[in-house]
């Protein structure tokens, strides 16, 4: 079995889904990045995006991965509009989520993070301040 990583860094868009008064309501942010690195101590909710191509040469028995290395917050996950539920874990990195995307794959994809955080109520990092990867495994 071999793995191949796809790093996913950026540019990520990004829109606020709360009201907000103190950052832009939108932009692009290269990542992985602290929440507080990009908002300072603002709470809220915002939806990151991060468009990508299909990975090439996968055979029939491959499988695709995404996986977030470092996620701070209350996150849902999607990819083309459809939703992503993590797959079960050992328990041995509390930070990681993966989630299989094989069959949701097209041409031309778009991976959507809707992530909620509060600054003031967490001193954990926050937001997605790991890297996000494609696991491609043959």
């Amino acid at each position: 079995m071999s793995v191949h990583r796809i790093r996913l860094r950026g540019p990520w868009q990004f829109e606020w889904l709360s009201p907000t008064n103190r950052n832009p309501a939108e932009g692009r942010a290269s990542l992985p990045q602290e929440w507080r690195e990009l908002f300072g101590t603002e709470p809220g909710q915002v939806r990151f995006l991060r468009k990508f191509n299909r990975p090439t040469n996968l055979d029939q028995g491959s499988h695709v991965d995404v996986v977030f290395e470092g996620v701070g917050g209350f996150a849902k996950f999607a990819i083309n509009g459809q939703s992503l539920e993590p797959l079960p874990t050992d328990g041995s990195d509390v930070n990681s989520i993966r989630c299989r995307i094989t069959d949701d794959l097209e041409p031309s994809n778009e991976l959507q993070v809707d992530l909620h955080f509060d600054p003031s109520q967490d001193s954990k990092p926050g937001g997605l301040w790991g890297l996000v990867v494609l696991e491609i495994v043959e």
